[in-house]
């Protein structure tokens, strides 16, 4: 699905956020018609950005623990 562009029927509205203290970014995209394709549009995008991406469904399958 990474190499996919998803297709979306609706117009989407992007605000962007930087933090000039961190010189963090924050993206957010509003208006997917659905969960699964706004999945489908950060994977692509993100990793035709060069990023490595893994789904939030994926973050906490290998928690590491402290025995």
């Amino acid at each position: 699905m990474k190499n996919k562009k998803p297709k979306i029927n609706k117009n989407l509205t992007t605000l962007a956020f930087v933090d000039k203290e961190t010189n963090s970014l924050v993206i957010h995209v509003h208006g997917f018609e659905d969960s699964d394709i706004a999945e489908a549009f950060a994977s692509y995008m993100l990793t035709k950005s060069g990023m490595n991406y893994e789904t939030t469904n994926n973050l906490f399958d290998t928690i590491p623990t402290i025995h």
